[in-house]
């Protein structure tokens, strides 16, 4: 995911340098208030001139369209999350982005100031194959922007899911508020990397395995799938 401060940017009124692509914006859950939301932003599309073509009841599929202005009318709908999925290079591999609430992931509880992501979101899957154990892990780094302090995130699932955490200049104390106020998105997020992609396509996304007999299996799936299931329940751990 590319670094991207939504409150900075909409506080400050620009507009990011235009990039167009090719991709999918999908609302999150099947509730009536997602249908809602879907043409809340629908229209909010429209009005801007964006073109799309529905994606079922809770999506859009867009070509050549500028993701700036589609993250600033997602926000500005002031609806719940939208998930955007676009082409980020020659192979059209996609890449999920978090729009709507993303701001939220970098919130005042931390006690940083003007907290961005300096690194990741980065995801990478381990096979049976290739490690022994299944495991796709979710790494982020939030910094302080003067410097004083920042947090490192490895959520894992799989055979042995975990989430844990390294932090410099923080209060653990909080570190732990917040991993355990985000623990809906991190779920969120595993279930929609395990709903929209199938093994094939995370093989080709994901996976860093060395070779063709690394490839991701059914059980490697399921294996991902039932450590989602327990990521709330997981104590959160430090390094």
């Amino acid at each position: 995911m590319d670094n991207f401060d939504l409150k900075k940017y909409l506080a400050e009124g620009k507009l990011l340098k235009e990039e167009k692509f090719n991709g999918a914006i999908i609302r999150k859950g099947s509730s009536d208030k997602s249908k809602e939301d879907t043409k809340i932003v629908r229209q909010a599309l429209k009005d801007k001139g964006i073109k799309f073509t529905n994606r079922g009841e809770f999506g859009m599929d867009f070509k050549d369209a500028d993701l700036a202005q589609i993250k600033k009318v997602i926000a500005g709908a002031k609806v719940g999350e939208f998930i955007i999925s676009r082409d980020v290079n020659e192979n059209n591999l996609l890449k999920e982005e978090f729009a709507g609430v993303f701001s939220g992931w970098a919130d005042d509880m931390l006690g940083m100031e003007e907290p961005t992501f300096s690194k990741g979101p980065e995801l990478k899957l381990r096979s049976k194959a290739d490690a022994g154990k299944t495991s796709l892990t979710y790494y982020f780094q939030l910094s302080d922007k003067k410097g004083d302090g920042n947090l490192q995130m490895y959520i894992t699932v799989g055979d042995e899911p975990s989430i844990k955490y390294r932090a410099n200049n923080l209060d653990d104390s909080k570190v732990k508020a917040y991993i355990d106020k985000r623990k809906d998105d991190f779920v969120r997020r595993f279930d929609f990397i395990a709903e929209q992609n199938s093994k094939e396509e995370m093989g080709k996304k994901y996976h860093v395995g060395s070779g063709y007999e690394d490839k991701v299996t059914d059980e490697d799936v399921a294996s991902i799938k039932d450590g989602i299931k327990k990521l709330k329940s997981l104590k959160i751990e430090t390094f």
